[in-house]
């Protein structure tokens, strides 16, 4: 009797204590920052400006912030060359595309939304990200540092990672939000 109820006991410490690892585990990867995300119709560019958007970290913390990570790249290129490179791999990956005219500047965008992650790259026409060399670029550059100027035969992408919070109901407030924008409300 005595040794069956210290094998019970023994088993349940374990189990709790490999069920507290895993939790332990799955929290920690949730904290890690994803990495920089690359493509191959960028073609091994460098990435001009990285910005980091924590809304723990802001003194603007509201129900609709979420977590982004965003990489500028800058370049000379062909507009409709850079879209069809981007349309045969995103596509593929299953971002959805549509194409914006502002002004008579392009604007190329493609989505793709997964569960508590999205993922949006934008290609612009006629525009130039301008900021320090690369060389100088720090981990996490500051977006105000930066400015987009007008410049024919040059191609500007922005992609961003977003991760919406995953505490549940901050979760479930958020998703109620955007379906009530979407009713008109």
């Amino acid at each position: 009797m005595k040794r069956s109820l210290k094998i019970s006991s023994i088993g349940i410490f374990l189990a709790v204590f490999v069920v507290g690892l895993a939790l332990l585990g799955l929290w920690i990867s949730s904290l890690r920052t994803p990495p920089l995300m690359s493509f191959d119709f960028l073609k091994g560019r460098a990435v001009v400006a990285r910005v980091e958007h924590d809304p723990r970290k802001s003194l603007f913390s509201s129900i609709h912030d979420y977590y982004s990570w965003i990489q500028w790249y800058s370049f000379e290129a062909d507009f409709s060359d850079v879209c069809k490179a981007a349309d045969a791999e995103l596509l593929a990956l299953g971002f959805r595309a549509r194409t914006h005219s502002i002004e008579g500047y392009k604007h190329r965008i493609y989505l793709l939304n997964e569960v508590n992650l999205g993922k949006t790259v934008v290609i612009f026409d006629r525009q130039r990200f301008v900021g320090p060399p690369s060389e100088q670029l720090p981990e996490s550059s500051i977006a105000g540092a930066y400015r987009r100027e007008r410049r024919d035969g040059w191609v500007t992408v922005k992609i961003e990672r977003g991760r919406i919070p995953s505490w549940p109901p901050r979760y479930l407030l958020y998703r109620l939000k955007k379906r009530l924008q979407a009713a008109g409300w």
